[in-house]
């Protein structure tokens, strides 16, 4: 809820509390990538296009910095911004292990 409070002040202007339930639900579906409420319930949302666009120019900076002044053979490619959907993925990965692993682990053997 605060989340709410804070982001109809900010992007709206107005209080979460003054605006009809209907209008409110029709806001909180429009809020914007990188708002506080959309950060809390949609994680691959967190970053707004600006930050996306920056952490491109970061990317492009550190190859183009590797490209003209490391011998490749000897310097690794520079690892790239981390960015929510990586870390999505990564998260589903660890999970999907863990279900292997526990899997494995509790499944009743019989010798061959």
């Amino acid at each position: 809820m605060r989340e709410l409070r804070h982001d109809f002040r900010a992007v709206y202007g107005t209080s979460y509390d003054s605006v009809p339930t209907d209008e409110a639900i029709d806001l909180i579906k429009t809020l914007p990538d990188g708002s506080l409420y959309v950060c809390a319930t949609e994680p691959l949302r967190s970053w707004t296009p600006e930050r996306h666009r920056f952490a491109d120019v970061v990317d492009a900076i550190n190859h183009l910095t590797w490209a003209a002044y490391y011998n490749h053979d000897k310097v690794p490619y520079p690892p790239t911004t981390v960015r929510p959907a990586d870390v999505a993925a990564r998260e589903a990965q660890r999970k999907r292990r863990k279900r292997a692993i526990d899997k494995l682990n509790n499944t009743r053997w019989t010798e061959v």
